[in-house]
């Protein structure tokens, strides 16, 4: 007996309705569309009828499980029924299992759904949280949604592709977006000469105003300020107003 191991499927988890702001810095202009949905990646591995699939562990246990039945059923990350169901939609599964008529499939396939619902309510919950992030800073340094997007496109025209990446990835978690949104508005504020209306005082004037002891004064990318401004975050939530962070926006190039 031949043994195949392929890729588990990629979970679907596009939603209709887009983020209130912007999470992301986009490589081209943001368009006014309709989001679309991607099919699931395809997988390398081939198979023939006489082979048994394996999937790759995906650490879901049920997942794993409701996988293993399927390969063995020859079913692989190719199968359209099996690219169908990553995307949410189970009917061709079902259908094609039902006319096997192979004892207890209706149950790996409600664990399959079960993994498939999990994995998108996670994922829209870390990105509800990054998004509430955002929208945090945004309403601390007093800039509208509208203004925001603004300064999305205008980074997106001045930075390069490593520093795209490199803030993208930072945008990934909650506090490093309120650490790249915080960034990105004041250096849109200093080249923009834009000024905003702060909804409340980050800390008090004589703690921004003590100094800092043996400040390195070598410049950095605005990359690297970004990563050393999220460093800051996670020691002080009002970081802006310290005069490390005003130190190290001086060394910006």
């Amino acid at each position: 007996m031949t043994t195949e191991t392929t890729a588990a499927p990629a979970v679907e988890t596009t939603t209709a309705q887009p983020a209130p702001v912007q999470t992301t810095i986009p490589t081209e202009p943001v368009q006014p569309v309709a989001p679309k949905t991607e099919p699931a990646p395809k997988s390398d591995a081939k198979t023939d009828d006489a082979g048994e699939i394996v999937y790759e562990q995906t650490g879901d246990p049920k997942l794993d499980l409701a996988l293993g039945f399927f390969g063995k059923n020859g079913l692989d990350a190719d199968h359209p029924a099996i690219q169908a169901a990553a995307q949410g939609d189970f009917g061709l599964l079902e259908a094609h299992l039902a006319s096997k008529n192979q004892p207890g499939w209706q149950q790996y396939v409600a664990l399959a759904k079960e993994a498939q619902e999990g994995a998108v309510a996670k994922q829209q919950e870390g990105e509800q949280k990054v998004t509430d992030a955002v929208s945090s800073t945004l309403e601390k340094h007093g800039v509208a949604p509208e203004q925001w997007g603004e300064i999305v496109e205008w980074t997106r025209t001045n930075a390069t592709e490593e520093e795209r990446a490199e803030l993208n990835s930072l945008l990934t978690t909650p506090l490093g977006a309120k650490a790249v949104t915080a960034y990105l508005i004041g250096l849109h504020r200093e080249a923009s000469g834009t000024e905003y209306a702060p909804k409340v005082a980050a800390v008090k004037e004589e703690a921004a105003a003590r100094p800092t002891s043996e400040t390195s004064q070598e410049p950095i990318s605005r990359a690297e300020f970004a990563r050393q401004a999220e460093q800051l975050a996670r020691r002080n939530p009002n970081y802006q107003q310290s005069a490390e962070y005003q130190a190290l926006r001086r060394r910006l190039v």
